[in-house]
């Protein structure tokens, strides 16, 4: 029998053709020949990462390169159903462009960076995602893109492109005040705990840590939040490095994010007590999962800030993440007399994790308040939160009291107008107590005014008698105010600015008459204002 001969080539994971299978030629020699067309071939599934767990990415600034390396030995990638074993660290540099880069396996299995997006019916494995700041040199965002076998191209296509990332749970802020006065460092932070977010089959899980592993982040007792703005004509983004406070304070007070003339810019905020917006993202940012977006206006009152800062408005341009999930609106108060070092304080924070939002974080829908849970809660909805009209309150009110806790204690210190009107007959007129005044106040009479509507008979004058009982001593009892009225009707009247009647005490008025044929008819008006004791 002839001896069976063999053309010997390596047969591996990484190197046999995909779609071929080993045949005999029929010269006693093997060859590589076409099989039968395999459901991954047909499909292009399965592709992916069995698990991110065995291969770690990250990101060189110096060199501009992207590394992916086994965790351990080796890591496992699938590509139509073909699995390859990667046991040595493959490398990709980018160029100093600005922008959004694509890292992905190509149908060779190759790393290739891009500008152009991977196109996922085209056998594209995607990696990661880096934005590059070309004006600063370093990169700014690390997205990992490394998803799962289970879920086939189509239905990651379908969406991504229809839903979006998806809150899942936790990430609650907390360890922070509303009702701070900015003394203090702890009046602009807050904190965040663990929790889950899904950018498709990728379960992503921000957590507090020192930094060093995957979605890890330092979060609490205080959150290190970094900070994204755009800038120039073009509205490229930029970093401010993670601090104990997610804002970027300025040269007087915190800065926010304007476009004028054409350009991005980020100023200070131009006035003292007023008001910008931070939106808090959860993303798949492989080192800092969590990063606050600076506000793009500035409002007087913290009312019309709540009112104007709607996530729609936001301007995103080129988001630098391609996976996020604004999960926090927070509204910080800035000035100058403000001790803290970002001379900022919190003043609200809006929950927005269970909001539905669209996809590559374009848009967020709000849900009626009426469907809203726990609204019962005592202080879900409290004064220092709600922003009151101070048009009216008889001037009282100013722009300083920009939310209805501030509206009631200035109500509060300011003077009650006490005014008593009646319609008399003045030719007699019994000394009467109009008013007593409340526990906690002090009356003080400002005004007493009678206007004579006619006399008839004798024209002897009334003698319109005011004052208190029992209160001598604070003021002067049965004040006599005497003083000839006409018969044309004129308003007659004394500033008395007596001493204050005390708690408890009356007020009184009466008239008498010299002549009992004598008749005035008319109205009296006393006015006095109650102040705080």
């Amino acid at each position: 029998m002839a001896d069976t001969k063999f053309r010997v080539r390596q047969i591996g994971t990484d190197s046999s053709p995909s779609g071929q299978v080993p045949t005999s030629n029929g010269s006693g020699l093997t060859e590589w020949k076409d099989g039968p067309l395999s459901l991954g071939a047909i499909t292009h599934e399965p592709t992916g990462f069995p698990n991110r767990t065995d291969s770690t990415i990250s990101f060189d600034d110096l060199n501009l390169r992207f590394t992916i390396a086994p965790a351990v030995t080796s890591f496992d990638v699938y590509l139509s159903g073909v699995k390859r074993t990667k046991s040595v660290s493959a490398t990709v540099d980018i160029t100093d462009t600005e922008g959004v880069w694509y890292i992905y396996y190509n149908s060779s299995v190759v790393l290739v960076a891009s500008q152009m997006s991977w196109v996922l019916s085209s056998l594209q494995i995607p990696i990661a995602i880096v934005y590059w700041d070309a004006t600063n040199n370093k990169g700014i965002i690390l997205g990992d893109e490394r998803h799962g076998l289970t879920m086939d191209w189509a239905t990651h296509q379908w969406a991504h492109v229809t839903i979006g990332t998806r809150y899942a749970s936790g990430l609650a802020a907390g360890d922070y005040t509303v009702a701070g006065n900015g003394s203090l460092d702890a009046h602009a932070q807050l904190s965040i705990t663990d929790g889950y977010i899904y950018d498709e089959d990728i379960a992503i899980d921000p957590h507090d840590g020192a930094g060093s592993g995957e979605f890890e982040q330092e979060l609490a007792p205080i959150a290190y939040i970094p900070v994204y703005y755009r800038n120039g004509v073009a509205g490229d983004w930029r970093k401010v490095t993670a601090a104990a406070w997610p804002v970027k304070p300025g040269t007087n007070r915190i800065q926010y994010n304007l476009l004028t003339g054409g350009a991005w810019t980020n100023p200070d905020v131009t006035a003292n007590g007023s008001h910008m917006a931070m939106w808090i993202f959860a993303t798949d940012n492989y080192d800092e999962p969590i990063i606050a977006i600076m506000g793009q206006r500035e409002d007087a009152t913290l009312g019309n800030s709540q009112t104007n800062n709607t996530y729609a408005a936001l301007a995103l341009g080129t988001f630098p993440v391609q996976e996020a999930k604004v999960i926090y609106r927070l509204i910080y108060q800035t000035s100058t007399t403000y001790a803290n070092t970002p001379h900022a304080r919190l003043r609200d924070v809006l929950d927005l994790r269970l909001q539905t939002q669209g996809p590559t974080s374009t848009n967020v829908v709000a849900q009626s308040h009426a469907s809203l849970g726990d609204r019962g809660i005592p202080n879900q909805h409290p004064a220092s939160a709600i922003a009151p009209d101070t048009l009216n309150f008889s001037g009282n009110l100013s722009a300083a009291d920009d939310d209805v806790q501030k509206a009631l204690e200035t109500l509060d210190k300011t003077p009650s107008i006490i005014k008593y009107v009646t319609g008399i007959d003045l030719t007699a007129v019994a000394q009467t107590t109009i008013f007593t005044v409340p526990t906690g106040k002090r009356f003080v009479a400002t005004k007493c005014v009678v206007l004579v509507d006619s006399i008839t008979g004798a024209s002897t004058m009334p003698t319109v008698r005011f004052g208190t009982s029992g209160t001598a001593d604070l003021f002067v009892a049965a004040e006599l105010l005497d003083s000839s009225m006409n018969a044309a009707g004129v308003t007659q009247g004394w500033n008395l600015l007596s001493n204050a009647v005390a708690a408890a005490g009356v007020i009184q008025f009466g008239v008498t008459v010299g002549a009992a044929s004598t008749t005035h008819v008319g109205t009296a008006i006393v006015e006095g204002i109650l102040v705080n004791v």
